[in-house]
């Protein structure tokens, strides 16, 4: 599970007016990792390193100027954070100005004079306003309640976070006060199908494996051998490899080439005279299982797939399914059904997907409404190619530093990116302003095929990525007859699903606009762009940003 450090540095001015701009400061002390945050007044260098230059104390309390009086070399504090864990993702917010007398220096304009590294490496040049005693939020005035994300991936469980001025030009900088706090995502939640991972789910990773064991039975034997072909058909030939890599992943699979013999008959696991919800899938999970045999143990997250024979009858309209497992090291597996021949790619990952422990998103409760549309394939397999935005995060496929986390009022201009890209921001995320284990979520819809795709007869798409934008929220606990991950459709939920005008009525497209009179903030779409859309969100007061 990955995790973010926030660090935030601001000016003391800004303490005061935050109950309108930003954070509220009496959270200065609370989960701060960092020790004196606030530069406490003429001790505003204990606890820090300083190089290259004399730390000034303001009599303002709380500043601290670098400054090197015209000499070579960049002024900069530092201080090393402790107990981080490698891998996990660190988000650094820096509030700051550039010092007054700059232009005295022939320093004059907007520069690029500030630097915050990473174990002396720069991660990131923030660029100061003309006007030098504006205080900036990391690359935008602290007024506008907007910034430039800055996010770095541990490798180690210290790591030093350095605020470095004058750089390229001898222009003083002005810091306030820092705080290192963590924010996961997931934990934002709390729990549920859609919060922090469980020890009873399997590690999604970048790679998925797949153990494929094909099975027959004694009355109903097979003797084809052209095993790759029938995977071909399982998986749409490389469409769900495709799938897989779009959204951050690749595909390991071993296929085991011969007819292994499950101990009972068929109908034994299906009998004929019970409903088909009445299978006896403990006995077929457990033997599957054991047609590995014995051996060595396979990497954490191999999941086993049981593939049957093409044209078996006596299924009963069972459905293909994952469940628990444990076997050489495999602890889920997926049964999969005759009919899965006859559909597309997407069932497969659709049970992936439960392995990796997400729920359904199927409607819960008649009218039988689709409220993840065509977007997602834990709630469709025959329109929907991949998954949404948070789910590729939850399983480790998207990078943090395509998130931008908002929670402070102001107005946001964001070129938001397809979530395919592997630059810029690509999911916006807000807390709720009411139910704190609620998130709203902005992103670019995916791939939506047709009909007539679906079944090979055609080639056209009700959505190719980056034609909309989509709206969702994640909430837990759930509200009761709904699921985990809604959309906030832009009309209305239309009875007719997998069609254009079905599209439109929960999608938003360039010119269109979200707002809702109980909800403090707005998205406008403004304009379509090669890589996505721009748009603007306008938050009119402070979000809640806590964790459970």
């Amino acid at each position: 599970m990955k995790t973010i450090i926030t660090l935030i540095v601001l000016s003391l001015a800004g303490i005061y007016s935050y109950g309108q701009n930003g954070a509220d400061p009496s959270d200065l002390t609370t989960n701060n990792l960092l020790r004196n945050p606030g530069f406490n007044e003429n001790l505003c260098n204990e606890n820090w390193q300083i190089e290259t230059c004399d730390v000034t104390c303001n009599g303002d309390a709380g500043t601290v100027w670098l400054n090197h009086s015209n000499r070579a070399g960049d002024p900069a504090i530092k201080q090393t954070l402790s107990n981080l864990i490698p891998g996990t993702y660190y988000e650094v917010i820096v509030g700051w100005r550039g010092g007054d007398h700059g232009p005295i220096h022939g320093v004059s304009g907007a520069r690029n004079i500030f630097s915050v590294d990473i174990d002396g490496k720069e991660i990131k040049r923030l660029t100061t306003n003309a006007n030098y005693t504006d205080w900036m939020v990391n690359d935008q005035p602290e007024s506008a309640s907007a910034y430039g994300q800055i996010t770095f991936k541990a490798t180690a469980t210290t790591h030093t976070v350095r605020f470095r001025g004058e750089v390229g030009a001898d222009g003083d900088v002005v810091i306030g006060y820092v705080k290192v706090q963590e924010v996961d995502y997931l934990k934002l939640i709390g729990g549920g199908p859609e919060g922090p991972r469980s020890n009873s789910e399997i590690d999604a990773g970048k790679t998925v494996n797949l153990e494929v064991v094909f099975a027959d039975w004694s009355d109903a034997p097979c003797s084809s051998t052209n095993f790759e072909q029938l995977w071909r058909e399982i998986t749409s030939n490389s469409e769900m490899i495709n799938s897989f890599a779009r959204q951050g992943a690749t595909v390991n699979f071993n296929l085991n080439k011969s007819w292994k013999r499950m101990p009972h008959p068929m109908t034994h696991y299906f009998p004929t005279t019970t409903d088909a919800q009445n299978w006896k899938w403990d006995d077929y999970t457990r033997d599957g299982q054991q047609l590995l045999g014995a051996g060595a143990n396979f990497p954490a997250n191999t999941i086993l797939v049981v593939v049957p024979n093409k044209g078996a009858a006596g299924f009963k309209s069972v459905g293909s399914g994952a469940h628990g497992a444990s076997h050489r090291n495999i602890r889920r597996m997926i049964t999969l059904m005759p009919q899965v021949y006859n559909e597309h790619y997407t069932t497969l990952m659709h049970e992936i997907g439960h392995c990796f422990g997400s729920g359904e998103l199927y409607p819960a409760s008649s009218p039988y409404t689709h409220e993840v549309g065509c977007y997602d394939l834990m709630g469709d397999v025959v329109y929907a190619t991949g998954f949404m935005g948070w789910h590729r995060y939850r399983y480790g496929w998207f990078n943090q530093e395509n998130i931008q986390f908002l929670h402070q009022k102001g107005e946001y201009t964001i070129d938001l990116k397809k979530l395919s890209a592997t630059e810029g921001t690509s999911m916006i995320i807000l807390q709720d302003p009411t139910k704190k284990t609620k998130l709203w979520v902005i992103e670019i819809g995916q791939d939506v095929v047709s009909r007539e795709q679906f079944n090979g007869t055609a080639t056209g798409k009700l959505n190719s990525e980056g034609d909309r934008l989509i709206i969702y929220t994640i909430e837990n606990p759930l509200v009761a007859g709904k699921r985990a991950i809604r959309l906030v459709p832009r009309v209305n939920f239309l009875p007719r699903h997998g069609t254009t005008e079905a599209l439109d009525a929960v999608s938003y497209k360039e010119g269109q606009k979200f707002e809702k009179r109980d909800i403090p903030f707005q998205v406008d779409v403004k304009t379509k762009t090669r890589d996505g859309f721009q748009i603007k969100v306008s938050i009119t007061k402070n979000l809640p940003f806590k964790i459970n």
